[in-house]
């Protein structure tokens, strides 16, 4: 399968956390334009709260990650990333990926 040289990331939209303190130098780092919602707007970030939601079956809130073993959360992982959305047509997020990149890279 031949890998198209297109740029993976374009933009992220981000939330006002203290985990993005660093917004320049990943922008640089990625060469992507970073967006900040407003704050208590998660409207504006749709995708990131279908995500949440779906993460949420599989980790309810009080779930603790730290006593979870790294082969339990990359099992998570995979169930969300091969889980037909009909956003896609019923395919994967991997099948999609693969489409458009060629390998994934893991």
């Amino acid at each position: 399968m031949n890998k198209r040289s297109l740029k993976t990331i374009k933009t992220l939209t981000l939330d006002n956390g203290v985990e993005f303190s660093f917004h320049e130098k990943m922008s640089g780092k990625l060469k992507a334009t970073i967006y900040f919602c407003d704050p208590y707007k998660s409207w504006q970030r749709g995708a990131i709260e279908n995500a949440n939601k779906l993460l949420r079956t599989k980790l309810p809130r009080k779930t603790n990650i730290d006593s979870m073993e790294q082969h339990q959360i990359d099992n998570i992982v995979k169930q969300i990333n091969d889980r037909p959305m009909k956003c896609l047509n019923l395919q994967t997020l991997n099948e999609v990926f693969k489409q458009n990149f060629g390998v994934l890279p893991i």
